[in-house]
């Protein structure tokens, strides 16, 4: 009888054992479940951009601490080959495509977002500045002749029309927006060029770019009296949704999502919409004697900024930390 309650017992405590092992083994399962679906969770609201670590960063207080820039390879020196400039005066990207007025060559060129040659075609000028693009047409400022010639993507000449002195502009599929500082204004055209409304400006504002629905002029000129500043513009109601001050040295800027990359002399700035200042750095300069940084166009975060006398256009990618 004591050995089968001793075996009954042995039994008991295996028992007792195998249960503690078990729940121990659905306790760590539980822990594993629950980091699994946290990771799910994170994953998902990357996806979507509910949570987005580059933004996180970006719209805090940021300093040269938070972020790193990596100089891709620059693209373009002077000359006549396939990637090279002369005098490059304007800049656009559309269609995850890059289009530079080539000015001395007379000449629009088109790259793939990572600096490959495309095509290029001739325009009939060289006094060519800002260029805009759209689905069907490019638009280029023929700054001498005063006008506004029109192209499609194929190089096909397709109208023009007269404006005041201009260096920039900016187009969408029923607009022609350009930067008149003649005329402190930001005449509106139609594609044929009849005017149909502007937008009040002053004669201090040379570069124009646009995001969405909103337009953004920069860049002043030494000989005008007027404090240089950024403005930002709602093409829908036309109206002025904010401004804030720059520096003399600054040229042509972007907007990306909630904030402006400005030109100043030889570095970028950052700006939040209301112009606090969030980052800056220092451009490299092909030629340490020769450089003159006009231009710059936004893409997710690849910058691309155009070196108008070191005749190249640095491709950048800003990594933030």
């Amino acid at each position: 009888m004591e050995i089968i309650v001793c075996y009954m017992s042995r039994i008991s405590t295996l028992k007792e054992i195998f249960e503690f092992y078990i729940n121990r083994r659905k306790i760590y399962m539980s822990l594993i479940i629950v980091v699994l679906i946290a990771l799910i969770g994170v994953t998902a609201l990357a996806q979507s951009g509910l949570f987005n670590p580059t933004e996180y960063y970006l719209t805090k207080e940021l300093s040269n601490n938070y972020h790193q820039q990596v100089f891709l390879p620059s693209i373009g020196n002077i000359g006549n080959d396939e990637v090279e400039f002369n005098a490059p005066e304007g800049i656009d990207f559309f269609g995850n495509k890059l289009f530079v007025v080539d000015t001395k060559n007379n000449q629009i060129r088109i790259f793939s977002s990572d600096g490959v040659p495309l095509s290029k075609f001739p325009i009939g000028t060289k006094c060519a500045s800002g260029i805009a693009v759209t689905n069907e047409k490019i638009f280029v400022a023929d700054t001498c002749n005063y006008k506004i010639k029109s192209f499609d993507h194929n190089g096909n000449f397709l109208n023009e029309f007269g404006v005041s002195w201009t260096r920039d502009l900016e187009a969408d599929e029923k607009f022609v927006y350009v930067m008149e500082p003649h005329q402190a204004a930001i005449p509106i055209y139609n594609h044929n060029g009849k005017l149909v409304d502007e937008l009040h400006a002053h004669e201090n504002l040379h570069y124009l770019n646009s995001y969405d629905n909103k337009l953004i002029a920069s860049g002043p000129h030494p000989a005008v009296s007027i404090s240089p500043e950024i403005m930002i513009f709602d093409k829908e109601r036309r109206t002025v949704d904010s401004r804030f001050p720059t520096s003399d040295n600054a040229h042509g800027a972007a907007m990306f999502e909630n904030h402006v990359f400005l030109i100043d002399g030889d570095k970028i700035q950052i700006f939040d919409l209301k112009g606090e200042l969030l980052s800056e750095f220092n451009l490299e300069k092909n030629n340490e004697e020769s450089y003159f940084f006009t231009q710059i166009e936004v893409n997710n975060d690849i910058l691309y900024v155009l070196d108008t006398h070191g005749n190249n256009i640095q491709i950048l990618e800003i990594i933030y930390e």
